[in-house]
């Protein structure tokens, strides 16, 4: 039974996901910025724009009207996928063998740090954030 619908009427219920993520030259996707060739997944909101979506699902045929729910959700921060986890800590540990000591000295010394501050920030933004909820009553023909 779905917590948000306990008389069990919702007849749908969709998503649509914003955002991009970068690829590195061998098509992995999503990579760290350093290395990133181009852009993968790209499907952005554009500043002073409307982006307007549809959805299509089937109506009972005794409903004369429907009541149609609709949020808006901001994520701040998705966690990479193990493969990407998996890459970035080969990478990063590549880097740090075939380094020069000062190369090394960046790498452990900042490098790592600034990026685990900045993922126990982004993490702690987490729940996703409602920017607007909408509700209109639809007569059906």
């Amino acid at each position: 039974m779905d917590p948000d619908d306990p008389a069990g009427l919702e007849i749908f219920s969709d998503t649509r996901e914003y955002g991009f993520n970068f690829k590195d030259r061998a098509g992995n996707e999503p990579v760290m910025m350093e290395s990133a060739f181009a852009r993968g997944y790209d499907y952005t909101l554009k500043a002073d724009d409307t982006t307007q979506e549809r959805f299509r699902f089937p109506t009972p045929t005794d409903a004369r009207r429907l009541l149609l729910h609709a949020t808006l959700t901001y994520i701040y921060f998705v966690p990479p996928p193990g493969e990407m986890q998996e890459r970035m800590q080969t990478q990063i540990a590549e880097r740090i063998e075939r380094g020069s000591e000062e190369e090394k000295a960046q790498i452990l010394n900042v490098e790592i740090p600034a990026r685990m501050g900045a993922m126990h920030t982004l993490v702690s933004t987490f729940p996703d954030l409602v920017m607007a909820t909408a509700q209109r009553e639809i007569a059906l023909r």
